[in-house]
């Protein structure tokens, strides 16, 4: 349970540690994922609470869609990042969001 919540509260930060919901799954460590789940569905709805639905809409459609100048930096080594660049450089810059 200790670890559930640990996830949980990360991936309320942060989706990325949700990923270890699938090492959880795996591993057949049920109550962790659930409890994790669980908690990060509680921290959000706090947040919701306090902030409002406007800030989480702000977030889908403001802030992430801003993020798209970063894809293709030479700065960003991901393999998302390099994909980007590649198809760019190819005159396919249409098809890097894909």
């Amino acid at each position: 349970a200790g670890a559930g919540v640990a996830v949980g509260l990360a991936t309320a930060f942060k989706l990325f540690p949700g990923l270890v919901l699938v090492y959880f799954a795996a591993a057949g460590r049920w109550r962790s994922a659930a409890v994790a789940v669980g908690t990060a569905v509680a921290v959000n709805g706090v947040a919701l609470a306090l902030f409002g639905r406007g800030a989480f809409e702000t977030y889908v459609r403001v802030v992430i869609p801003s993020l798209d100048v970063f894809r293709g930096a030479w700065s960003n080594v991901s393999a998302t990042g390099y994909v980007t660049r590649v198809l760019v450089s190819l005159g396919a810059a249409a098809a890097a969001p894909v």
